[in-house]
């Protein structure tokens, strides 16, 4: 489970490890019945987030589909590995890939669109992503998240 907070939320990813893939995001509320939260985010029409085998210089297009409650998007972005290194997270130090993502986001509902930054750290060793960081802008501004993986067991 990875976990994020943005200034309004907080939130965790559903992660698939045999297609090495995000599936969902949900929004954290410890009073649903479920104790895990609503579902925010489906990302199950996502292939490409990571590419492998993965190695420095690897380069991919990436195109995510997203839904917020009612609002749909997605985005298109050229991904790159840039760099292999270290990485420190709530869940340990990790070497990791360094990918970085470049391109566009669209709501599809509200018809905005702006560009979009994202740094992925993916750990072989954790088969995901430990460490995230998303930019989204517009003419109005923009977002910003950052995530961490906050707590890792191996499979034994």
């Amino acid at each position: 489970m990875s976990a994020g907070q943005d200034t309004a939320r907080k939130y965790w990813w559903e992660y698939n490890p045999e297609e090495l893939r995000y599936v969902a995001r949900y929004t954290y509320d410890d009073k649903a019945d479920n104790k895990i939260g609503r579902k925010t985010r489906d990302l199950t029409k996502d292939k490409t987030l990571f590419a492998f085998p993965m190695a420095v210089g690897s380069i991919w297009a990436y195109k995510s589909f997203w839904e917020d409650g009612a609002i749909k998007g997605d985005s298109e972005t050229d991904a790159k590995v840039v760099a292999y290194e270290k990485v420190t997270t709530p869940a340990g130090t990790f070497d990791a890939f360094k990918i970085e993502y470049r391109g566009f986001w669209y709501n599809r509902t509200a018809g905005g669109s702006g560009r979009q930054q994202r740094t992925i750290r993916h750990a072989p060793e954790a088969k995901r992503g430990v460490k995230s960081e998303l930019k989204n802008s517009t003419n109005h501004g923009g977002e910003h998240y950052t995530e961490e993986l906050m707590e890792y067991k191996p499979a034994p």
